[in-house]
Order: C-alpha cells, then structure tokens, then sequence
C-alpha cells in the first residue's frame, strides 16, 4: 500500500461517498439522514459529514422538508458520459 493515509474500517473516502450515493433509488429519490446511514450501512457521523460535502459541491440537495436528493450537479456531470448524449465516442 502506498504511504499516506489508509483506508477507513468502512472502506476509502471516495468507496464512502459511492455508498451515500447509491442509497438513492428510483424508489427512493428522497432520503433522511438516518435513511441514507442505515442504506449505506455507514455511522450516521459519517454520513452527515459526506452529505455536507457533497451539498457544497452540488451532487446531493435538502430540500425544505429535511430531505436529500441527488443534485443538479450530479446530474450535470452524468450528462458528459457518451452514451448519455445518445452517441459513442471513438
């Protein structure tokens, strides 16, 4: 393993936001904190941190009802992959 800081008992930095991330569904679009926590099988501490982080930047929202949703940057971002634009680059 290269020097520097090892990966956390619940896997790296990044695993942990994937995780947050994929609690989301089509059937749940929106989520609590305690909700994403127990789906993403994280510490609730965890859990709020990532989500503070990923608000500033965009990929997740709270709504006025307390709620988390996948944000507008997220989906920004999703729309650069080839295949979401209906062609594939060579």
């Amino acid at each position: 393993m290269p020097k520097g800081r090892r990966p956390g008992p619940t896997g790296s930095v990044i695993g942990r936001a994937f995780r947050v991330l994929d609690a989301f569904s089509t059937r749940r679009p929106t989520l609590s904190l305690s909700e994403i926590a127990r789906r993403s099988k994280l510490p609730l501490s965890t859990v709020h941190r990532l989500l503070t982080e990923l608000s500033a930047w965009g990929a997740v929202e709270r709504g006025e009802d307390g709620l988390f949703r996948i944000g507008l940057r997220l989906w920004e971002v999703g729309a650069l992959a080839p295949r979401g634009q209906g062609r594939v680059r060579r």
